[in-house]
């Protein structure tokens, strides 16, 4: 993946990958963080998956609880020659 500032987070991709890989529908996911205590609405979870949205670092953490993955499974990696 080329980062651009045009991108909003760094997971879009592999979440959407991840939740349906798993048959987990956004609904079922946001229920599961509502289930922990973290209020991410199946909308927001639309706007993750599609470009529209950032993602704060503690909801990558629950995002990846829910999932049962490591964050190095939802972060698309950045190419060294992308960083300044």
């Amino acid at each position: 993946m080329n980062f651009s500032h045009e991108n909003k987070n760094l997971i879009f991709k592999n979440l959407k990958a991840l939740r349906e890989k798993k048959s987990i529908s956004q609904t079922q996911l946001s229920n599961r963080l509502k289930n922990m205590g973290v209020c991410i609405s199946q909308q927001k979870i639309s706007k993750i998956e599609n470009n529209q949205c950032r993602v704060k670092d503690y909801e990558l953490i629950y995002l990846c609880i829910a999932l049962g993955e490591g964050p190095e499974n939802l972060i698309d990696s950045i190419p060294k020659n992308d960083i300044t």
